[in-house]
């Protein structure tokens, strides 16, 4: 028996067993859970004052101090954090939306298998 068998690692402490946060990357609670990720980092980003960095991208300087390098790097990623809050973020949320819809139609789960309908329950109504 190896040490992935019986879930340890090779000086004998049981490895982490896999949480909410690791989720297969192309299911709905993967694309929901990206589409948090992105939404923090932007959260994140915004809070911490980032964005009066973005002026850089217009040729004016933030400060007069020589960040403009700093000040440069963080401007654009304030803005590409915006963009991922503002377009990733929605696309995946509406594609978790469309993938799980999809798969209670065709009545597999998202594992391939035929999903147990049990009369009365709120999918036959």
């Amino acid at each position: 028996m190896n040490d992935t068998e019986n879930n340890t690692s090779p000086d004998s402490k049981p490895l982490p067993k896999p949480g909410w946060w690791r989720a297969p990357v192309c299911s709905p609670k993967g694309f929901l859970l990206r589409a948090a990720a992105l939404l923090l980092l932007f959260l994140i980003a915004h809070i911490a004052g980032w964005r009066e960095h973005t002026s850089v991208l217009c040729g004016t300087a933030t400060s007069a101090a020589g960040w403009d390098r700093v000040g440069g790097t963080l401007g654009m990623v304030y803005v590409l954090f915006y963009f991922g809050a503002l377009l990733g973020a929605p696309i995946l949320v509406l594609a978790a939306g469309i993938l799980e819809v999809l798969a209670r139609f065709s009545g597999k789960g998202m594992d391939g298998k035929r999903m147990i309908v049990r009369p009365g329950s709120a999918s036959t109504r």
